[in-house]
């Protein structure tokens, strides 16, 4: 069944969304600077995990069992694309606002991304989701 992927990405999709309504109703990203890098993370993991279903389990591309390599080069990229763009967002929009304080803020957001591809990267390497 090559849709184990795609179950695994919902279920983080859910899990996220379910964790981001948590937060924001406690006030937790203002309060808990932690609950922003687990939401970083579990967007990361499900984002790349999306990605590698896309690319080798949808049909969309000819179906393989990608290397460990590729495996964790696209959850990687797929992350930080992802995690970049989302920060360009919040800067652009002004979600957050200007402080000395925002740089590393989105540092330790990207590096929460490339976490959450590493994890991806650990979960997807598993020749069964393939098959």
């Amino acid at each position: 069944m090559r849709a184990k992927l795609l179950f695994i990405s919902l279920f983080l999709i859910i899990l996220l969304v379910g964790f981001h309504a948590i937060s924001t109703f406690f006030y937790l990203y203002w309060t808990d600077s932690g609950s922003d890098h687990v939401t970083h993370i579990v967007g990361a993991m499900a984002i790349s995990i999306l990605g590698l279903w896309l690319c080798f389990a949808s049909g969309l591309f000819p179906k393989r069992i990608p290397s460990v390599k590729e495996v964790f080069l696209l959850c990687l990229l797929s992350a930080l694309s992802v995690g970049i763009v989302w920060e360009a967002f919040e800067y652009g929009f002004k979600i957050v606002l200007w402080s000395s304080k925002y740089p590393m803020d989105t540092l330790g957001d990207l590096i929460s991304d490339i976490v959450g591809g590493i994890c991806a990267g650990l979960v997807g390497k598993n020749k069964a989701l393939y098959e």
